[in-house]
């Protein structure tokens, strides 16, 4: 029961990271649109998109003063994105009772 409640809680984390990005493309370029969460940083979203800081705060001058939650950032991308699915074929299989993954 323990390892169903931690795998439903990674899962439920996963999708509720993914549904505050999106890519789309302005003028030819590709950019992540990312709503801002709590606890996040601007070296972390560069880190995370692999974009310099500099660009992000050309593209975003109004996080010169701090990033504020709730604030939808353009984040230049270098290529766009495939967006990923989790194929559950892969998914860990839980058994009842067992403390093992098949």
């Amino acid at each position: 029961m323990r390892n169903l409640f931690f795998l439903s809680a990674f899962f439920f984390s996963i999708n509720a990271h993914c549904q505050f990005i999106k890519d789309t493309i302005v003028n030819g370029r590709p950019f992540a649109l990312h709503t801002v969460q709590p606890k996040e940083t601007l070296y972390g979203l560069s880190r995370e998109y692999n974009a310099e800081l500099n660009q992000i705060v050309v593209q975003n001058p109004s996080v010169i003063q701090g990033l504020k939650i709730g604030v939808r950032l353009q984040i230049p991308l270098q290529k766009q994105r495939v967006q990923k699915t989790i194929d559950k074929a892969i998914l860990p299989k839980v058994i009842p009772n067992k403390k093992s993954y098949i």
